[in-house]
């Protein structure tokens, strides 16, 4: 029986989209060498976005600080069991240019998934698993939510805030992209794939 674990953790000031990339990598150790999985801290507060003024202070709480989105998984751990277990097992960092596999053999470790690989390359082959794992973790009045929607919602998080410059004059952004507004509307090559 394998005595390792697993836990993503979240460097200071990122959004929920890079978050996802420690989370999934962290899911994808997970499966691939039976670590046990200790659930992140989701909540993160920016208090940035609100002395900017880049979002509305009533919606601060769930679009920035990611409160209540998420729940713990099924069969993991609650996240403030990890201090506990720093102070009980070998601790493992996730590095660039790392095989995971080298530690997949070590017993008591507590491996933390927090660096930078912003590649799908290990993540591609879980993709039916980690889209299982995220539905199950949101909050469910948000996946209610969701599941009431005709057509599945692509959601895009453009920031827009005031530490922004405006949208560049040059003419090879021109030719290449199209601007409505601030927003950057880019051609579309090849063909997309929807996911159900």
């Amino acid at each position: 029986m394998n005595n390792s674990f697993v836990v993503p953790v979240f460097a200071r000031g990122t959004g929920l989209g890079n978050r996802l990339f420690q989370w999934s990598r962290a899911r994808v150790y997970h499966y691939a060498y039976g670590a046990k999985f200790v659930s992140p801290f989701w909540l993160r507060f920016s208090l940035g976005h609100l002395m900017r003024g880049t979002v509305p202070t009533d919606q601060y709480l769930g679009r920035i600080a990611l409160a209540g989105l998420f729940r713990s998984h099924s069969g993991g751990f609650h996240p403030l069991i990890a201090p506990w277990l720093r102070l009980r097992c070998d601790v493992a960092r996730e590095s660039r240019g790392r095989d995971p596999s080298e530690l997949a053999h070590r017993n008591h470790l507590l491996y933390y998934v927090d660096g930078r690989d912003d590649s799908f390359s290990r993540l591609n082959p879980y993709q039916v698993q980690l889209k299982s794992d995220l539905v199950q973790i949101v909050a469910i009045r948000h996946r209610r939510r969701i599941e009431r929607l005709h057509i599945p919602p692509i959601g895009v998080n453009i920031r827009l805030g005031k530490d922004f410059a405006p949208p560049p004059e040059s003419a090879s952004y021109k030719d290449s992209c199209d601007w409505v507004g601030w927003l950057q509307k880019t051609p579309s090559h090849g063909s997309l794939k929807r996911f159900s």
